[in-house]
């Protein structure tokens, strides 16, 4: 995706567990993964916590993260149901453990490539669908079934990165 089209703000679904664990292993965490998981479920912001939350991955190898098409600008969860399953649904995850939505500002996070999924970024997703157009510059979720019909939310794929253009506050949300 070219550097001028690039969203402003991005965000991404873990479960709390994964986020804990890169919290745990960044150089400068002093919190062990129980701690820091028990910290994100409390949506803690105790100030070396959040240093080390901004210091942690943000997730291994290739990260997915989706923004809001309308305003890039925006928290791309704002439009979502705000609860575990509207949001799974929303981004076509099939999760079972407590998860964590987390929004950062590309630029601030050092602006990676981003590039559209592929079939091979997605291993074996059966809930992944590549995009229709081959020009197009992301692609699109695959909403699983919800209360009310969710439309699908546009999907770019990143290397790894770090926390450092985090916003907060994060939220968490469970099953």
């Amino acid at each position: 995706m070219p550097t001028a089209t690039a969203p402003i703000m991005l965000g991404r679904v873990n479960t709390v567990k994964n986020q804990a664990r890169w919290i745990n292993q960044s150089p400068a965490s002093k919190f062990n993964a129980d701690e820091a998981k028990e910290f994100l479920l409390d949506e803690e912001h105790d100030p070396d916590f959040i240093a080390a939350l901004r210091q942690a991955s943000l997730g291994k190898y290739n990260l997915w993260a989706t923004f809001d098409e309308r305003d890039s600008a925006r928290n791309p969860f704002t439009g979502l149901p705000q609860n575990y399953a509207g949001i799974t649904a929303a981004l076509g995850l099939n999760m079972t453990e407590p998860i964590i939505t987390l929004v950062w500002e590309h630029r601030l996070a050092g602006a990676p490539a981003l590039h559209r999924p592929t079939i091979a970024d997605a291993a074996e997703n059966p809930l992944f669908r590549p995009h229709g157009d081959a020009d197009a510059f992301w692609g699109y979720t695959y909403p699983r079934p919800y209360a009310t019909p969710l439309p699908p939310m546009p999907e770019v794929v990143l290397q790894e990165i770090s926390g450092a253009g985090l916003q907060l506050p994060y939220k968490t949300f469970k099953s």
